[in-house]
C-alpha cells in the first residue's frame, strides 16, 4: 500500500521535531509553524474528512469557540463526539482513530 501524503508528512515531523517519539505529538502544534494548516490541508486530501460543521457523512474535527469536538457523522446522525480543550489534543485523537499516527 501506498504511503500518503499525510503519512509522509506525519513520519517527516515526528523524526525531525521529536526525535522520532510520536508520544510527544501535540508538541507539533506548538514547535511547527503552520503545523494545523497544513495538517488540515492534508487530510482533507483523503476524502471524508470535515473541519466545519456540514451535512455530509464522515469524520470531523470542529472548532466550537470553547474546544475542539471530534466525531463520526452518517446520515446525520453523530456518533462517538469527543470534545477536547486544544486542537492540538483534538488533531492528536483524530489522527489516531483514523490510523495515521500510532
Amino acid at each position: 500500500m501506498e504511503t500518503t501524503d499525510l503519512e509522509k508528512y506525519l513520519q517527516s515531523a515526528i523524526a525531525e521535531h521529536l526525535d522520532g517519539d510520536a508520544s510527544r505529538f501535540e508538541e507539533l502544534w506548538e514547535r511547527v509553524p503552520g503545523f494545523g494548516q497544513t495538517i488540515r490541508g492534508l487530510t482533507r486530501d483523503i476524502g471524508d474528512v470535515q473541519w466545519k460543521s456540514r451535512t455530509q457523512d464522515g469524520w470531523y474535527c470542529v472548532d466550537t469557540g470553547s474546544g475542539h469536538d471530534v466525531y463520526h457523522q452518517e446520515r446525520g446522525i453523530v456518533s462517538g463526539r469527543r470534545t477536547f480543550a486544544s486542537e492540538a489534543a483534538a488533531g492528536t485523537y483524530f489522527l489516531r482513530v483514523l490510523g495515521y499516527l500510532r
